[in-house]
């Protein structure tokens, strides 16, 4: 997905975040960050990132992202340097399981065609998200089933 939304909008820095509970977790990067992908983590409207989450929206912001009101440095990322800042959520079913943010290290005035473009990848991702949780749900489902079985088959030979 980072691949494909970088070529759709050419951009220096491509950051997935999924919601989890209450928190938007950094699964994955452009640019490699193992120490802080699955550990970045953001409550909802915290940040750029946690507004976008929060609002169901894009927020595009073309030259001095630092000075946005919304926005929240992170040490660990080196991106929050970076001037230009596109946040677009990632959506399924009219609600938010994750956001996916482009960044620019020159100011970039983005267009609409391109925030429309990467809100479709929003909802398409949205929807994969969404399907992998269900079938992670079912999966843990089956294996609960399975072990009550075998608890309930022991309990008949012990009879």
């Amino acid at each position: 997905m980072i691949e494909f939304a970088s070529a759709v909008v050419k951009c220096d820095s491509c950051l997935v975040y999924v919601l989890e509970g209450e928190e938007l977790v950094l699964r994955a990067s452009k640019c490699p960050h193992p120490e802080i992908v699955d550990r970045l983590k953001l409550r909802l409207g915290q940040g750029i990132t946690g507004w976008v989450a929060e609002h169901r929206e894009p927020v595009a912001v073309s030259e001095k992202a630092a000075q946005d009101p919304r926005f929240q440095f992170f040490h660990e990322l080196p991106e929050d340097s970076y001037e230009a800042f596109l946040s677009v959520p990632l959506m399924c079913r009219g609600r938010v399981v994750g956001v996916i943010n482009l960044q620019h290290r020159l100011p970039h005035v983005y267009k609409r065609r391109q925030i429309q473009l990467i809100s479709t990848i929003g909802f398409l991702v949205g929807a994969e998200i969404e399907m992998a949780r269900l079938e992670e749900a079912n999966s843990n489902l089956y294996e609960q089933q399975l072990q009550t079985r075998k608890v309930l088959e022991q309990g008949n030979f012990a009879a």
